[in-house]
């Protein structure tokens, strides 16, 4: 795979959701991407679709893609704090619940 650009000219999807894009505004407002690279995580994995930098924050200054973003900042500041914290994971809950029952003393560890 030819490579046009270095890495650090170049957004990646994840790059975009940490600088606030949702899913959907990735939909409307992405052009086609400027270069593609194999995925480094997973070999299986389709290619990584990538943005230069310049051209995402181009479409960040228009009017409509600011406004898209404050309505989508206001839904996620509505947001209870719980939701906005990343859910625990199955292993995380059981070593909760494993770690509630020994402290209580409920006799199965005796």
């Amino acid at each position: 795979m030819i490579k046009k650009y270095t890495r650090e000219r170049l957004y990646s999807r994840p790059d975009l959701t940490e600088r606030g894009w949702t899913k959907s505004m990735q939909d409307r407002y992405l052009p086609e991407p400027d270069d593609f690279r194999e995925n480094p995580h997973y070999k299986c994995a389709g290619v990584m679709h990538l943005w230069l930098r310049a051209r995402i924050h181009r479409i960040e200054k228009g009017k409509r893609f600011q406004a898209t973003k404050a309505r989508a900042d206001a839904r996620r500041a509505k947001l209870p704090e719980r939701q906005s914290k990343p859910r625990m994971t199955a292993l995380e809950r059981r070593q909760t619940e494993h770690d509630a029952a020994y402290a209580a003393g409920d006799g199965y560890y005796d």
